[in-house]
């Protein structure tokens, strides 16, 4: 798809003209059918009342997943934790309550990767990349995961789009506290309220969760040949994490045809960071600010029928600290303090005025700023990096047969200007403003024959375009590069599902299937230029192909189970001879989640796995991560509607109480194989990680009360 844009909007005036001459005069015979929603495989947790549709979910073509989150708020447990368990969806972690965590889809780097808040994108040019432990599970209802195609007008990445959507009250009036308790000094706490009154609609939130985080983790003193030395339940030191956050919405509902919103949040975080547990950091600390506020205004047939719209206005500002005086992560002594700011006006109308066809045009324009400075050098300036933004997009989405055929195209054209920094980068860099006109382009099809069967497929092409560490680097040890070109993705997807319902006690049974492949292009890395500076340059390619595996069943509204299977070659194209051919680190070779779900009118046994394996550490294929098998168990209960199934009858009936173990084997070391082989040693231990030198946890234990007024 060469000219997406322009293909869209072929399309676009086709379908209006043929509405045209079908349809001169618009009638209630012609009243459009509520669009076909996105094919979604549900977690465990699922609703049982019918989900509405939402304008930044509707994707009749794409592999699309939502996660009630809403029912993990009494389990001390991360966003991170909830995402993983989708099929494709990987969420490393550098271990222990609140610690830094990415997310990749499909085999793609973290920064491809485009994470939202009710549909305002958090990625910035200050850091591609989203840390998902600063947005905290409790302020959300939930995520929706769109592996690979999205909606056009929630952006596109190469790995996908998680869209996650804030909390709102869903009943006249509510209060609900909840306290957690648990292993390595973990403490939680919310309080909200939330009403309905008229024309008005209110949330408040405060969250805070905080860890000591020393948990016992298998050390080898940077010897894995050597046993001796070895300590096996050493425990992790400054790694203590508090976070606190509030949410803050109002709505207000004039007309029934229009509905205007504000939203604003606030998340802040203190804590230590360790280091690898061969070389502890004992002071070093980070600590971070955010504030998101938003204003939102929806309308529905409003002022022509067939006809929805919205439009939002936002800002996000975020303050980032990080302190290691005596120089005990990373190259020397740090102390920065940087400053980024968002600024944007993202808009979306939809047009349906017939059954067939419907028209979607969105616009965002946005502008990023970020603001370094270091602390150990107060009269150095260093110069504010900003670009400008602006994505026109057009969709158009054809239904055929009765809706059983969807066939959807869409196209984005993004331009980007970077303004020149007021002295140069770099020896031989004169400072220039810097343009870049980024198409998008993206097609999609669905033929569901039957009401129990269903495939689809898309084709897509997608772009990343380079953060301002990677084009103005830090003036320090990495260097800058602005003549990168942003990384591409082609990629591709096929699948379906097969559903069925009401086999007698089973309610429901579902699986579902997709082949997915990705060629990424331009990739962007840091190598050495000399002894103490490393440059960012356009050198890798990477292939990534794999498989995913989805089942449900549902028996008679009490036990669901579920499981999700992703197998995922990820080999790297790169130019340098040592890392060619080889797989990808940080990307899994297999995943397996697997969940079960027992639910009574007085409680909910819930059970977990995860397992991976075929993981590596270093580009060179030399440093295999160890496999885990983790196995978690929990247990929820209303002691009052116990007692009154016993037959006794007590007030509250809203108190809950939650019982939580993780990691229940308490696997904390693996034997992996070493590479090359000695002639006396073939494997050595080492601790559960995804990153090289940070554990993971064991055993852990959480008791958690909540009640509802």
């Amino acid at each position: 798809m060469r000219y997406p844009l322009l293909w869209c909007c072929l399309l676009f005036v086709f379908g209006a003209t043929v509405d045209a001459k079908t349809n001169p005069t618009p009638s209630k015979k012609n009243t459009p059918k509520k669009a076909t929603s996105p094919i979604t495989i549900k977690p465990i947790d699922v609703k049982k009342k019918k989900r509405v549709e939402t304008p930044e979910e509707k994707e009749p073509t794409g592999f699309a997943t939502v996660i009630d989150l809403s029912k993990q708020h009494q389990r001390v447990r991360s966003l991170g934790e909830s995402l993983r368990e989708s099929a494709g969806v990987n969420a490393r972690s550098t271990g222990g309550t609140g610690a830094w965590s990415a997310l990749s889809i499909r085999g793609s780097s973290s920064s491809q990767v485009q994470i939202l808040l009710d549909g305002i994108p958090l990625n910035h040019g200050g850091s591609g990349a989203i840390n998902l432990s600063d947005l905290p599970l409790d302020t959300l209802k939930e995520a929706v995961i769109y592996r690979g195609f999205a909606p056009a007008h929630l952006g596109g990445a190469i790995g996908g789009v998680v869209n996650l959507i804030t909390l709102f009250p869903q009943e006249s009036s509510t209060f609900q506290a909840n306290i957690t308790a648990g292993s390595f000094g973990t403490l939680k706490t919310n309080l909200s309220w939330g009403g309905r009154q008229g024309q008005w609609e209110w949330f408040l939130l405060a969250h805070y969760i905080g860890t000591e985080g020393n948990f016992p983790y298998f050390d080898n003193h940077g010897t894995p040949l050597q046993t001796e030395d070895d300590l096996p339940d050493a425990v992790r030191q400054n790694n203590q994490n508090h976070l606190f956050s509030t949410l803050a919405r109002a709505a207000f509902q004039p007309i029934k045809k229009l509905k205007l919103s504000l939203t604003y949040m606030l998340v802040g975080r203190n804590m230590g960071v360790p280091g690898v547990g061969n070389y502890r950091s004992e002071e070093a600390s980070f600590g971070s600010t955010r504030h998101l506020l938003q204003l939102h205004v929806a309308g529905k047939h409003l002022p022509l029928a067939g006809l929805r719209w919205q439009s939002r206005v936002y800002f996000i500002q975020q303050q980032e600290v990080f302190k290691d005086l005596l120089g005990e992560i990373g190259l020397g002594r740090q102390d920065t303090n940087n400053h980024s700011l968002v600024a944007g006006w993202k808009s979306l109308i939809r047009w349906a005025p017939v059954a067939f066809w419907e028209g979607t045009l969105s616009f965002h324009a946005r502008r990023e700023s970020f603001q370094p400075k270091d602390e150990l050098q107060p009269t150095l300036e260093q110069p504010e990096r900003s670009r400008w933004s602006l994505q026109p997009t057009l969709q158009s989405l054809f239904y055929l047969w009765d809706e059983r055929i969807s066939i959807i195209a869409s196209g984005q054209l993004e331009y980007l200007c970077t303004p020149a920094l007021p002295v140069p980068i770099m020896p031989g860099f004169q400072p220039e403003e810097e343009t870049m006109l980024l198409p998008i382009g993206r097609a999609g099809l669905r033929i569901q024959p039957w009401s129990f069967v269903l495939v689809q497929g898309n084709v897509g092409r997608y772009v990343r375009p380079p953060t301002f560490w990677e084009l103005h680097g830090d003036r320090g040890i990495t260097i800058g590069n602005p003549r990168l070109k942003p990384e591409v993705g082609l990629s591709m997807d096929a699948g379906g599902v097969l559903q069925f319902k009401k086999l007698g006690i089973l309610r429901e049974v579902r699986f579902g299937y997709a082949f997915f492949h990705t060629q990424s292009t331009d990739l962007i890395r840091f190598i050495q230029n000399s002894q103490q500076t490393a440059i960012a340059v356009n050198i890798s390619e990477a292939h990534i192909t794999g498989h995913e595996l989805q089942a449900r069943v549902n028996i008679a509204d009490i036990w669901h189970l579920s499981a999700d299977i992703t197998w995922m070659e990820a080999i790297n194209q790169s130019e340098i001879v040592a890392e060619n051919g080889k797989q990808l680190p940080g990307r899994p070779l297999w995943e397996v989640s697997i969940r079960s779900d027992i639910t009574l009118s007085w409680g909910r046994l819930f059970y977990s796995y995860t397992g991976l394996g075929g993981n590596y550490l270093d580009t060179a294929n030399l440093q295999e991560l160890a496999p885990r098998h983790i196995h978690n168990l929990g247990l929820t209960i209303s002691p009052i509607k116990l007692a009154r199934a016993l037959g006794s009858t007590f007030p509250w009936h809203h108190l809950r109480l939650t019982l939580e173990v993780k990691n229940i084997l308490d696997q904390r070391v693996a034997f992996v194989p070493l590479r090359p082989p000695l002639p006396n040693i073939k494997e050595i231990k080492q601790a559960l990680s995804d990153y090289g030198g940070y554990p993971l946890p064991g055993r852990s234990f959480y008791i958690s009360i909540q009640w509802k007024l």
